[in-house]
Formats: C-alpha cells, structure tokens, sequence
C-alpha cells in the first residue's frame, strides 16, 4: 500500500462490489461511511477517502483483498493504537468481516505523499523543506521506537505531507514488535525492494529502527 493521502482531483468514486469484497464487508461499509474515492490500491488492501457522518470527519478506510494475512492486519492496528502522536498517522477502528477481510478506519490526511510530490517536475523542493520533512519523520520514528516497533517499509510513499507542510508517517502494514519473532515466517523477505536495508534483507527478525531510517 502506498499512500492514505491524495489530492480531491485525482479521486474516482468506486463500486464497493468491483473491489472484490465479500456482501457482508459491502453491506458494513456502506452504512457506516460514505465512499468518496479510490485513493490508492496495494498488494493486500484497497485505501478508500469516506466520510463519517456520524463523527463528521473525512476517515481512509483501509480495506483487505480476499485472502489477505488477518493476523497481520491486526497486527498494524495494535502497533498503530500505541503510537499517539500527530507525526503518525491515527487509528480510529477496526473491524474483521465473518465472510473474509478486514477494514481500518485511519486518519485522513488531506495532502500528498512524498513519492508523488518528488515525481513533480515543476515542484522545486528546497534542502531546507526536505530536512523539516526528515526531521518529522526521524522524531515520528524515534516514538514508534520507543515503543519497540519497527516499520519495516519506510519510504516516500508511505510518508504523507498535508496542509501545513508536516511529514506524517502511515502504512504499517509490515510493522512487528521489536520483540515478536512471529510476525515474521522464516525466509520470508518483506519491504519495497528499492527501499529496503541490506540487513532486513539478511534477517527481517533482526531489523531495527536504524534499518528504518
């Protein structure tokens, strides 16, 4: 998964039953929300822009593909509910459907991530912008840390910068416990190829918040 954040424009309002989502999750999420956009889609979920009306917010609804690791997505929600700071993205809800797949109800951050911003031919970044953004990211790092979990797929894309210029770090999807050596099944290689550390690669157990910076 990429990002939870995209710009209005780019949103194309979507047919829940096209995502491939089982009639108990279709009927669940239409009276809960109202589905405003697609805003992206990964290997193992699709990331709707909703509504809230009960709350009055916009929320990304993360949603599972059929036969996605539930236990995985449970896992970025526990790891998301102990980090509580406005450099990470929030947690709101989460709910397991009987017929298959999951659903998360995160913050929405009304801006872009990193990876589109950088691919912007007429956007000049400044060194001084790109360290305030790295600075955020390090001091949103360093909480998850202290906490004793590890992102395990930190990159452009999974960094979203809003209105007010602030990086916010999302997508922990691949996240463990530093100390948890089963969210991992041995020989497994998790993280975006062009991203990930040599030492993730070698052992993903071993990995650490400096394999994440």
């Amino acid at each position: 998964m990429t990002s939870i954040s995209e710009n209005d424009d780019t949103e194309s309002e979507p047919e829940l039953e096209t995502l491939g989502l089982c009639p108990e999750a279709c009927d669940w999420l239409a009276s809960q929300y109202e589905i405003k956009g697609t805003i992206g889609t990964g290997g193992m979920a699709t990331v709707l822009k909703a509504f809230d009306s009960r709350l009055h917010r916009f929320v990304a609804l993360k949603v599972s593909h059929p036969g996605t690791d539930i236990i995985r997505q449970r896992r970025e929600v526990q790891a998301l509910a102990q980090l509580q700071s406005d450099l990470i993205v929030s947690v709101y809800a989460f709910h397991n459907f009987e017929g298959g797949g999951t659903a998360i109800a995160m913050q929405y951050v009304d801006g872009s991530d990193l990876a589109s911003i950088i691919s912007q031919d007429d956007v000049a970044l400044s060194a001084s912008r790109i360290r305030h953004w790295m600075i955020d990211v390090a001091k949103g790092m360093s909480i998850a840390e202290s906490e004793g979990i590890v992102h395990r797929d930190l990159k452009p894309s999974n960094i979203l910068v809003g209105p007010d210029d602030r990086a916010v770090i999302g997508d922990f999807g691949l996240a463990r416990q530093r100390l948890d050596t089963t969210a991992t099944k041995h020989n497994m290689i998790l993280g975006t190829p062009a991203y990930i550390a040599p030492e993730q690669i070698e052992s993903p157990h071993a990995a650490d918040t400096r394999s994440d910076i």
